[in-house]
């Protein structure tokens, strides 16, 4: 019961107190894995079955998955491949409570760049502890729904609906060559991350905002391939219509292996939307462009050129400070970064936007996969989670 005081006068409400915001009052939430699955790799393709459904609850902020393996036997005459142990999914989706896409479908090594450059306060999935680029592979993966500080986090208290996970496990060829080698056995076990449902007061009996701030904002991670010609290009994206968070650009030839673009054969690129040049830069400026973004996140030292090379090596370590760039990935983030207020503000685009990339020769590269963090913000967002 409230005692009044001088400065509440008898018959007046009492004031309220303050309510604490969710992002105090709640805290992140995680639990063991709700799915384990083991598989031979061999000639084939393997679906996850069951299909791996999210307990409701809490307020989603991705799914984890971490790959392990025994029993792989590289033979003489092969090789990891250039992907290597993150060509070992093929397809990983994720779906909301009526089949459509939230992370769209893509394979292991998509999804890893998401991570790393979309997400880099998550980490750079070949660097974390165990990873194995190898006939026995090992690494764990972030998919990450959540941008951060609730952003984009997802509702999941309906035991009726449930988001799933669609993922396609790869033929053993993917990962090495199959002349003489014994392919592992795989594990992939499978947790959520979440932020908890905060109890309706705290200790202080001070009532707690009962919903995230970034459930305004829809994400959607996609993808799309185009075919590039030998001489110029003009690489149209077709898939806009919401803030653009980040592009990735990843380059392969004929056989899937990833290249990169010299300045000597693409020339100056050029990035338009509508009748606007947005910059004009050459390969090896998206280059420098990436270590000063990213080296907030991965340090200042450069450790080589990354995941690259057709057997699959690392030309920097993998446990080493400093950024690494993967061969034939170039990033154009598009977000910014509140502590060094680095970086910039969301692209903002409609269905109609024309938006491209123009360059001369593609260096070998036969296609490019565009992959897009796109955002739709529906109503009022926190001022504190605009442009992250």
């Amino acid at each position: 019961m409230h005692i009044p005081t001088a400065q509440t006068p008898q018959g007046a409400a009492a004031p309220q107190p303050a309510e604490v915001p969710f992002l105090v009052g709640s805290q992140h939430y995680t639990e063991a894995p709700f799915f384990t699955y083991t598989v031979q790799l061999d000639a084939n393709q393997h679906t996850v079955t069951p299909v791996p459904e999210i307990t409701p609850g809490n307020f989603l902020s991705g799914v984890t998955l971490a790959i392990t393996s025994t029993g792989g036997v590289l033979g003489s005459a092969s090789a990891i491949t250039n992907d290597g142990t993150l060509a070992l999914i093929t397809s990983m989706e994720l779906a909301d409570t009526g089949g459509g896409s939230i992370l769209y479908p893509m394979n292991a090594f998509a999804s890893a760049m998401s991570q790393k450059y979309l997400r880099p306060w998550s980490g750079d999935p070949i660097k974390r502890p165990g990873f194995s680029n190898s006939i026995n592979p090992v690494v764990t993966i972030d998919y990450g729904v959540e941008i951060r500080d609730t952003l984009a986090c997802l509702v999941n208290t309906d035991a009726r609906a449930q988001y799933r996970l669609n993922i396609v496990v790869a033929p053993g060829v993917n990962l090495a060559g199959a002349t003489g080698t014994t392919y592992p056995t795989i594990t992939i076990n499978g947790w959520l991350n979440a932020w908890a449902q905060p109890d309706a007061v705290d200790l202080a009996d001070r009532p707690i905002t009962p919903f995230p701030p970034g459930l305004a904002v829809q994400r959607k991670l996609m993808h799309e391939t185009i075919i590039l010609n030998a001489g110029n290009n003009t690489v149209r994206l077709t898939l806009t219509g919401n803030e653009v968070r980040g592009l990735i650009l990843i380059f392969r030839d004929t056989n899937g292996n990833r290249v990169d673009l010299t300045d000597a054969n693409a020339g100056t690129m050029q990035f338009r939307l509508d009748n606007r040049v947005i910059w004009r830069r050459r390969p090896s400026q998206i280059i420098e462009g990436m270590h000063t973004f990213y080296s907030r996140y991965f340090g200042g030292g450069v450790s080589g050129t990354g995941y690259s090379g057709s057997s699959g090596a690392f030309t920097g370590s993998t446990t080493a400070a400093g950024f690494n760039r993967e061969t034939g990935v170039y990033v154009l983030p598009r977000f910014r970064d509140p502590g060094s207020l680095g970086g910039q503000y969301w692209l903002q685009t409609v269905e109609q936007s024309l938006l491209q990339i123009e360059f001369n020769g593609g260096d070998g590269a036969t296609t490019v996969e565009v992959i897009y963090d796109q955002l739709a913000v529906a109503g009022d967002l926190d001022p504190a989670l605009e442009g992250i």
